[in-house]
């Protein structure tokens, strides 16, 4: 598990075969400045806030939060997206 993600920075996050789970919001006080999963077997996001890319990559992907947003650029699933 990774700490909590608040910072004006690039997130990368590979999985391969495991999982990536943020458990808390990513970029609520200082949005990232992009968040990529590049590859999982499951994702699970609580609310995320750019200023640019979010692009995740899994084989499932859980959406438990509310609130997915950027402020200049795309949002891309590529896995079977569930909104929990």
């Amino acid at each position: 598990m990774l700490p909590r993600a608040e910072s004006d920075t690039d997130l990368v996050l590979t999985a391969g075969t495991g999982n990536v789970d943020l458990l808390d919001n990513a970029g609520t006080t200082n949005k990232l400045s992009s968040l990529t999963v590049t590859s999982a077997a499951q994702v699970d996001l609580a609310n995320v806030f750019t200023t640019g890319l979010q692009a995740i990559t899994g084989t499932n992907i859980d959406l438990n939060g509310t609130s997915y947003t950027t402020t200049n650029s795309n949002i891309t699933y590529a896995g079977n997206l569930d909104l929990d």
